[in-house]
């Protein structure tokens, strides 16, 4: 996808064109069609534009008389939005989804956000009310990082772009450091501006919210809700449930093979992206192409074979990708830079390697089943927490907890000092979690009880 980066002076100042250079030379590899810059007062947008939609007009910024955007993402529901404006007596002038915006944020200010299906992450100009509004997706599904340095904020689609600038504070959080070792990840944590991440002078804007600076309230956040339609539904029996989600897929489908250039698919050989690639390959106009990935050698878990016969009864042109594990040292510091912050998940470095030879076959976009093991609960660890009935809701989150960790609790507790563990429970970093978990848990388990 794009990336987005800029910056925004909070006194009202010149920027100097070195930040936003450094910011647009960092981030070329995710957008390498297009450079799109635009300063007004001050603050600078810019983006490095993967083409997709409309690739010819589709420029960036979009921007009104009053308002310019720079945007990262897919909004799904775009033609009805788009339609929705021109009754309205808007005027486009290009097919890309992402012109909706300005015009969008015109007629609804910050309501406009509620609108949006799909994932995306924008930066919004507002030159009437003289605001810059950060905004994220619901789900969170396109980053969107930022610091503040010297009286400017500034904002990056990723971590390193940030890192490269000078005079950045690329302290470590501990906070982090803990939130990495019993997740695996770094969950961002609840900061005064937003959301931590490994490095105490980078946030992240959290899901679903936007991160607004005004001169006269300076920098805060709103969260925005999606859609009522768009909220979970609940089923009175699992055959109810299975037809409206056979439905639920085929709609959502539809609106992920809208592009203007090729796509591809993701086959692993199990049920997720299987349902996903056939939806896609019943609705796609040309054959459809797959991939797979699999390792050098004799594996017990190589999925190839199933991933195979799924093209085969699908009808793909199917393309097996193979990764050396002895390549492994030399690709490793390619993925810890990409992601930009810790992640103890192996699968990252096999993804890297699948990505990068579908991206060197010539494909931009890439539909897969991902995500689908945390939503219909296909990890044993989410299946022993909603079936275990026995335990209180504390012991089920603390076996869970520990069940996600990179170093056990008990692990944990030895290797970090007193002045350590004093740090943590002041800050209650643990307590504040688990308690958000343990509601949502909860909810889990009734919204899940299907008679």
């Amino acid at each position: 996808m794009c990336r987005i980066f800029g910056a925004c002076h909070l006194q009202g100042y010149y920027i100097d064109g070195i930040i936003t250079d450094i910011l647009q030379s960092n981030l070329v590899h995710g957008g390498p069609d297009e450079v799109g810059k635009i300063i007004v007062d001050s603050c600078v947008l810019g983006v490095n534009r993967l083409a997709i939609m409309d690739p010819e007009n589709g420029k960036q910024p979009f921007k009104t008389t009053n308002v310019a955007t720079v945007y990262n993402g897919e909004i799904y529901n775009h033609l009805e939005l788009r339609q929705y404006l021109i009754e309205k007596g808007i005027n486009f002038y290009t097919n890309c989804d992402g012109e909706i915006l300005p015009h969008l944020y015109n007629m609804f200010g910050l309501d406009a956000f509620t609108k949006l299906d799909g994932m995306f992450a924008c930066a919004l100009w507002d030159r009437k009310n003289h605001r810059l509004i950060l905004a994220r997706d619901h789900a969170g599904m396109k980053p969107l990082y930022y610091t503040l340095m010297d009286g400017l904020l500034i904002f990056s689609s990723e971590i390193p772009a940030l890192l490269a600038l000078p005079n950045i504070d690329k302290s470590i959080s501990p906070l982090a450091i803990d939130t990495y070792l019993s997740l695996k990840a770094v969950y961002t944590m609840n900061s005064p501006l937003g959301e931590e991440t490994i490095f105490s002078g980078i946030w992240s804007v959290p899901p679903g919210t936007l991160l607004i600076w005004e001169p006269e309230n300076g920098i805060y956040l709103h969260r925005f809700t999606s859609n009522p339609s768009q909220r979970a539904k609940l089923y009175s029996n699992l055959t109810e449930f299975e037809t409206n989600l056979s439905s639920i897929l085929e709609k959502e489908i539809i609106k992920l093979v809208q592009a203007d250039v090729p796509i591809c698919s993701i086959i692993s050989g199990g049920l997720d992206s299987s349902i996903v690639s056939s939806l896609v390959a019943k609705h796609y106009r040309e054959q459809l192409n797959t991939f797979t990935i699999g390792y050098t050698g004799v594996w017990e878990s190589d999925e190839r074979q199933y991933a195979q016969e799924v093209a085969d009864f699908l009808g793909t042109k199917h393309h097996e990708i193979e990764l050396n594990p002895d390549d492994i040292p030399e690709i490793l510091p390619k993925v810890i830079y990409h992601l930009g912050q810790p992640n103890a998940d192996p699968i990252t470095v096999s993804s890297y390697a699948l990505f990068e030879a579908i991206s060197n076959y010539g494909f931009k976009v890439a539909i897969s089943g991902d995500g689908s093991d945390e939503i219909f609960g296909g990890y044993d660890r989410l299946k022993e927490f909603v079936l275990n009935s026995y335990d209180s809701p504390s012991v089920k989150f603390n076996k869970y907890w520990n069940s996600l960790a990179a170093i056990s609790i008990d692990i944990r507790n030895e290797l970090y000092s007193k002045s350590f563990k004093y740090y943590l429970n002041e800050v209650q970093s643990k307590r504040y979690f688990k308690e958000e978990m343990i509601c949502k848990l909860n909810t889990v388990d009734e919204h899940f009880s299907l008679q």
